[in-house]
């Protein structure tokens, strides 16, 4: 039961930092919704994301996860967007997103987690480039280095919530020192707080020595490539300025036609106008589409049968009834020979006074008594105790084999 309860706090664990740093993600996409904003969207959803980790890390160790949980925490993690300015259909389309990541992450159909520093990195770039082609006739110099302060930030956080989840897990186990994981922690962290500060303040001095360094190295060559090249690109300007002016010209003509004097205050006109608005609406429901469409094939595969079930939910009515299948049990002589040789294992090493504790796992038994790491036996152990996988005549003698050599070995010295 200790060990069930360990695995169980570990995937609940994994499951909401996942949560979070899927949700740093899109931090990027709040630096083009500022205006008009209160608060800054950027630094309030990176706040939220980690209050809504919290939330499922302690709320799932006491309740199942269910369709309705997942809906109310992904409203309360957009609706404050609302309040602060956000447009309602963006609103929407965090609600949307932070749903989809909750139903991944703690719902049946488990999914693999997404490689946050490799994204995380993509999506800086991305977005900073995007960012310079919208304001390419603006100062975006503001905006572009406060891309840089989110991205060494998001990465910071990151590392700070790895450790956390590492430390809690190790706080179960018995064979891990915090005190060796905090030391690592301290040396990446200082690592990552000499980048970022290398980075802000040092980045803008060091690529205008590059460019000196570059100007003074090889002027003379740039320059003489300039000469050469220089007729070249004004035949170019000069064949594209005469089209340009050709093609005004033309637009320029004017269209002849016959008015109706008599209709010109009766009649009136309206052009088709593709607002900003229904482009946001078409998005929405694209990705409503594509999210739906991801949770229905997802829901079809077929569940494997050593899949983890500890939070399951139920997202539709009655579903028909289905025939259970029936665990066939071994009940072989290999079996009872494995069971007979570990409880004499284990009154030998009790009169040994080298006694399994308890709660302790066998794995850990054998790791705190230095016996070895031996797979095959744990396997072996696992299937008798478990009883549900059939065990070869092979596999008993070995571990009965086994149990005898750590008998001799250890058992005698201790008697």
């Amino acid at each position: 039961m200790a060990q069930e309860g360990t695995e169980r706090n570990r995937i609940r664990l994994i499951s909401s930092e996942r949560t979070v740093l899927e949700l740093f993600l899109i931090v990027y996409l709040f630096l083009f919704l500022t205006n008009g904003s209160s608060v800054d969207s950027h630094y309030l959803w990176l706040i939220l994301s980690m209050g809504i980790g919290s939330i499922t890390y302690l709320l799932f160790s006491k309740m199942e996860y269910s369709l309705g949980i997942g809906i109310l925490l992904a409203a309360l993690l957009a609706m404050p967007f609302y309040f602060n300015g956000i447009p309602l259909v963006v609103v929407f389309m965090l609600f949307v997103y932070s749903f989809w990541r909750l139903q991944v992450n703690f719902g049946e159909t488990k999914a693999n987690g997404w490689p946050y520093l490799v994204l995380n990195t993509v999506f800086f770039a991305f977005f900073y480039f995007i960012l310079k082609l919208f304001f390419v006739n603006a100062n975006a110099d503001v905006l572009m280095n406060l891309q840089v302060v989110l991205y060494l930030m998001t990465t910071v956080i990151y590392f700070i919530i790895r450790f956390i989840v590492i430390g809690l897990i190790g706080l179960h186990l018995r064979n891990f020192n915090l005190g060796d994981a905090g030391k690592m922690f301290a040396t990446i962290l200082g690592l990552g707080v000499i980048t970022f500060l290398a980075v802000y303040h040092l980045l803008h001095p060091v690529r205008l020595v590059i460019i000196v360094t570059a100007g003074f190295l090889f002027g003379g060559l740039f320059m003489l490539i300039g000469k050469g090249i220089t007729p070249l690109i004004d035949w170019f300007i000069a064949r594209f300025d005469a089209a340009r002016e050709k093609l005004i010209e033309e637009t320029e003509k004017p269209e002849y036609t016959v008015i109706d004097f008599n209709m010109v205050d009766d009649i009136k006109v309206f052009g088709g106008v593709f607002l900003k608005i229904e482009l946001v609406l078409m998005l929405g429901i694209f990705i409503i589409a594509l999210v739906a469409f991801i949770l229905i094939a997802k829901r079809r595969k077929t569940h494997l049968s050593g899949k983890d079930t500890d939070h399951t939910f139920r997202s539709g009515g009655r579903q028909k009834n289905k025939k259970k299948k029936e665990l066939v049990y071994d009940y072989s002589e290999s079996v009872d020979a494995v069971r007979t040789a570990y409880r004499e294992f284990e009154q030998e090493a009790q009169s040994s006074k080298v006694p399994r504790l308890k709660g302790e796992t066998v794995k850990e038994w054998f790791f705190r008594m230095d016996w070895g790491q031996n797979d095959a036996l744990f396997n072996t152990y696992d299937k008798v105790r478990y009883g549900s996988h059939k065990v070869s005549v092979k596999e008993g003698n070995h571990f009965i084999e086994e149990l005898d050599k750590i008998k001799n070995k250890y058992f005698a010295n201790n008697v």
